[in-house]
Formats: structure tokens, sequence, C-alpha cells
């Protein structure tokens, strides 16, 4: 798209402002990182706008620079590289007041860094109790010290009862226990759970239950989690307003049109060599496998609950394109060259509390509750509206075949 235009400008006579061309740079890539990554709503008006006034910018010139003048110009490219950057990049924010969570138990996976750290900030700063879903317990700690730091939380908010590592089922059932008796000590139900850790994998890798770790990490051990969590969330429902489930999902999931349900399997380990060398590996595929994964497994969660006569509302939030440690996992010169553009980054992704707005909406908005009384499935969150998700994604046969599957895997693992 870029260089189409610069190669009309040219060809045209034109001479192109330089501020201009870095302009019309910084709004194509945007638009070609949000299009590729189908993160940006389709048929979002907004965006062609911005792009296309940027283009006309560089394309006539010499008409605007006869009616403006060079330096209104330049200011005129910058108006429209701010209106991209909180349009395209930032999106709508929402926000919490204070106080509208006291009294609510809240359980974030993943949240010792990056969108789920800003989360339990933000639900914390809110009243609400967090309990911390980490793998490390020394990371747990750290950013529960992030978080007082920032004032307005008090300690006995935050709780921590066990490491949970999400490519571990026994890890998971032993949180479970180790949350099944500090709930029973403290009398606590479970008003939100949000399933928010992810990881993505630069190589095929396996679980000690012979599990793909991006599978298991992304979809399978939330599964088995929530196995453990529901009794408290129906509990919570009997007795206050209608707890919430929230799936941290990826608009990546958009790009498939079926579950590849070859990798749902557990791989003995005389077999998992032989399985790493047989079968291609690419880290973008495995990831939007298991974010469709969390759109099948909260159809069907949904279906379920309806049919026990629950009305707790499910949401699969998509938080945007956001800078994340998630990148940890690419390969290590990927990594470095993202270490080194951080400061720039900033420009073109969500920072980790812009990217948590959705799932804060999701998690409060009285929205969410209307809306869920008259629909039989999950809810689908993008920018602060619900939107249509993937249909593939909501097969109610592809839905309950990876949901018996995945409980297969889970008593497998025992």
């Amino acid at each position: 798209m870029l260089p189409v235009a610069l190669v009309v400008a040219f060809s045209a006579g034109h001479s192109v402002d330089p501020l201009v061309g870095v302009a019309v740079f910084y709004v194509s890539t945007i638009f070609a990182e949000q299009t590729w990554s189908m993160a940006t709503p389709r048929g979002d008006l907004g965006q062609y706008l911005l792009v296309g006034s940027l283009f006309f910018l560089l394309l006539v010139p010499r008409a605007l620079g006869d009616v403006l003048g060079v330096w209104d110009l330049r200011i005129a490219a910058v108006v429209l590289c701010l209106m991209t950057y909180f349009h395209m990049v930032r999106g709508p924010s929402y926000r919490l007041s204070h106080g509208s969570l006291v009294g609510k138990v809240c359980l974030v996976t993943g949240c010792s860094a990056g969108i789920g750290l800003a989360t339990a900030q933000c639900l914390a700063a809110a009243g609400a109790t967090i309990v911390f879903g980490c793998r490390s317990e020394e990371r747990a700690r750290e950013a529960m010290k992030t978080i007082l730091k920032a004032g307005g939380v008090q300690q006995d908010q935050l709780l921590f009862v066990a490491p949970l590592d999400l490519c571990s089922i026994e890890s998971v059932k032993d949180f479970g226990l180790k949350f099944r008796l500090v709930a029973s000590m403290r009398g606590s139900q479970l008003h939100l759970v949000v399933m928010n850790a992810g990881a993505m994998y630069n190589s095929r890798s396996y679980t000690e239950d012979g599990v793909e770790k991006t599978f298991s990490s992304n979809h399978l051990g939330h599964f088995a989690l929530m196995q453990q969590l529901l009794p408290f969330v129906k509990a919570a429902e009997q007795t206050s307003d209608l707890p919430r489930i929230l799936v941290i999902g990826s608009c990546i999931s958009n790009g498939f049109d079926a579950f590849d349900f070859s990798e749902a399997v557990a791989v003995g380990k005389e077999d998992i060599e032989a399985r790493v060398s047989e079968r291609p590996y690419e880290m973008f595929y495995a990831y939007g496998q298991s974010k469709f994964a969390n759109l099948l497994f909260s159809t069907e969660l949904v279906r379920r609950l309806r049919a026990d006569g629950s009305k707790v509302p499910v949401c699969v939030v998509h938080p945007g394109s956001v800078h994340t440690d998630i990148a940890r996992d690419l390969p290590s010169f990927v990594f470095a060259v993202f270490k080194a553009l951080q400061p720039v980054l900033h420009l073109f992704f969500k920072t980790p509390h812009q990217g948590c707005s959705s799932t804060l909406y999701a998690a409060t908005s009285a929205e969410i509750l209307n809306v869920s009384a008259g629909t039989a499935g999950c809810l689908y969150i993008d920018r602060l509206s619900v939107r249509q998700p993937n249909e593939a994604a909501v097969d109610l046969k592809a839905s309950q075949t990876l949901w018996t599957i995945s409980e297969a895997l889970v008593k497998g693992a025992t």
C-alpha cells in the first residue's frame, strides 16, 4: 500500500514532504498489522477515513500546499497520526469507580505481568479481593508489591493460595484444592474468573502430561481450572449479583474455519521426539488454534451452564494489539529486536493498562448482563462492544467434541 502511493506520487512529479512521508508510513504500518492480525472490526469506517486522508496528503501535496502551506500540511499530517493512534491503537477506554467491587472475589490467571497485572490492579483499586493464579510465587509477590505501591489497595485484598502452572494438570488440581481450603476458611465465593494467562512457543514442545504446550497453557489448563472453580461461581450466583467468567481470546482466531483436533492428544514420552520431528510447527498457527479453542470451550461452557439453569455470562475478550512480554518465547534475536524497539512499539501497540479496558468492561458493565440474557451462547467482546464471533468457533458439534476430548485429557493426566 505504501509503495504504491509513493510510486504514484513520484511518477506524478510530486515531492513528498518528509513529515508527511513518516505519517503515511506510521498509519500504513498500523493498518497492515491490524489487517494481518484481524484486530480491527470489519467495516470500521473510521480507519478507512484516516488511511484515505493521509494518502490524500501524500498524493496531492502541490494542490494542498498552495491552499494550506507546507506547515499547515504538516500539522494536518500530525493531527491525523494522533487520530490514528487514539482510534486504531489505543481505542476506547473503560474505568472502574472506586469502591464499586468491594466484597467481590476475583481470580485472575497470569497476573504477574502484562494485561493480567493491569487487570488485577484495576479490579483491586475498585475494592475487589484478587486471587493470583500465577506459575511463580516469587513473581506473584512482586506483582502484589507493584499493586500496593500504586496505592488505594490493602494487603488483605491480594491472595496467593498456591502456584498455578497451566501446563501441568497436577498443578491445576493442587491449586483447586488449596483454593477450596482458603474459600472454606474465608467463606469466599467467586464472583469473577478471568482466564488471562497465555503463551506462544517458538518450537513444538510438550508438557509433563504429553500435551502440546501452546494448547495446554492457553486452553487445557484453563479447562481443568474451570472444573475446579465452577462450584464457587455457581455458589456466588445464588447469593449475589451474577458472577462472570471471562476468557481472554484473540482476533487471530477469526482466521480459522475449523479446529485441528489432531493436536488435542496426549503423546507418550517415547513418542514425543518422533512427533516433534514429523509434524511441522508454526508458532502463530498454534497460538491461533489455541484461541479458536477458547471460543469452542466458551460455547460449550455456556450451553452446559444454561442446561443447569445458570445464567452466568461467559465472555471471550479480545484485548487488541498489546505490547506485553508474551514475546519472551519468540526466537532470541526477534525478542532482542523487540526489547530494543520498546520505546517505539508503544506508538503501534496498546499498553497493558489500555489493553485491559475490554476486560474491565466485560467484568462489570450492566450491558453484558442485558445482552447475555437474550443470547444462548458466549459473548465476544472487542473495543467495549459485543460483536459477532467467528461462526465456525461457536459450532455446537465441534465445541462438544473439544469438551469431551479435554475431559479425557484431564482425566488421563491423573
